[in-house]
């Protein structure tokens, strides 16, 4: 008996539907990031301006651009899935070539590799 290569077109649409479900949220939860690190940037400009020290703002300053950051990535890990799904290697381990477990990519849809036991 051959093992499955690929999953099917259905498979494929299923798991096309989680990731857009997530990317919406992804990008919905960056975009909230950047307007409270623009509103931050703000306050410390006006805060700054009234005579306080910018060094107590720094550390909040610092996370929600960490922050930021961390949402873009996991909304270009779920476009470049989506992308994989477009041109047929999702779902295919890049270090094996096999097909990784469909439980795997439901529980993170942007997995690239297999976890061995």
């Amino acid at each position: 008996m051959s093992k499955k290569k690929s999953y099917s077109k259905k498979e494929l649409k299923s798991f096309k539907k989680i990731l857009k479900k997530k990317l919406k949220k992804a990008k919905g939860e960056r975009d909230q990031l950047k307007g409270l690190y623009l509103n931050q940037k703000e306050y410390i400009g006006n805060a700054i301006s009234s005579g306080a020290g910018t060094g107590q703002f720094m550390p909040e300053k610092a996370m929600l651009k960490k922050l930021r950051k961390r949402m873009e990535t996991k909304v270009m890990n779920i476009e470049e899935a989506m992308d994989r799904i477009d041109n047929g290697s999702y779902g295919i381990c890049e270090v094996t070539g096999e097909l990784i477990d469909k439980k795997r990519l439901e529980a993170k849809p942007t997995a690239t590799k297999i976890i061995r036991r």
